[in-house]
């Protein structure tokens, strides 16, 4: 995943040409806006979007994910990339996809999730695991087709087998990115040109 922003200069340099500023000044005023709003939209990401929207194991894992690739007064472009592989790619939290299993998914059947579900997924003393481990063999069947539990002297399918999931859009990366970005770009442009203006040899 790459969260990147590339400015249209035109307006820009008319508001600076307005309030006095040097066309040298600008580059350099909107390279350090961006790289500050960059910074700020990745804490914001870490601290706040991520662990709002999913079940956070490693509060350091995003962290060490993401970083800024900075702009610089020859390339007005700021990105957040992921820097590295990992299970479940970023791309797939912000956009949606698939994952595909090593083995396979024990997927729940919709009537076994009713009931059973948190804002984090089926709750744990209902999953697949702890189901296989708690119920008497006498009562239990595994097959290709998936897990079975004796109920009422019937066997009812709870799991079904799957080389591939759905995983859905849950964390709202690229919103986040553009309101904090441009939230930031336009707080900060301003005081950016001003200290530019004022160590300017002249």
């Amino acid at each position: 995943m790459a969260l990147e922003i590339h400015i249209d200069m035109h307006e820009i340099e008319e508001a600076a040409r307005n309030m006095g500023a040097a066309i040298d000044q600008i580059p350099y005023a909107m390279a350090n806006t961006l790289n500050d709003a960059a910074f700020n939209t990745r804490r914001v990401l870490v601290e706040q979007t991520w662990p709002e929207s999913v079940n956070v194991f490693n509060r350091n894992f995003l962290s060490s994910v993401l970083r800024v690739e900075k702009a610089t007064k020859a390339n007005l472009s700021v990105s957040i990339v992921e820097s590295r592989e990992t299970t479940t790619p970023l791309k797939a939290h912000a956009e949606g996809g698939e994952k595909v299993a090593k083995s396979r998914f024990a997927v729940p059947m919709p009537s076994y999730r009713e009931g059973k579900r948190t804002s984090q997924g089926l709750r744990r003393t209902a999953r697949a695991r702890e189901v296989i481990a708690r119920t008497p063999k006498r009562a239990l069947r595994i097959t290709q087709r998936g897990i079975f539990v004796g109920e009422s002297g019937k066997l009812r399918l709870i799991f079904t087998f799957r080389s591939r999931v759905r995983v859905p859009a849950d964390v709202p990366f690229y919103r986040d990115f553009e309101d904090t970005m441009s939230a930031d770009i336009n707080a900060g442009l301003l005081p950016s040109l001003e200290r530019a203006m004022a160590t300017r040899h002249r």
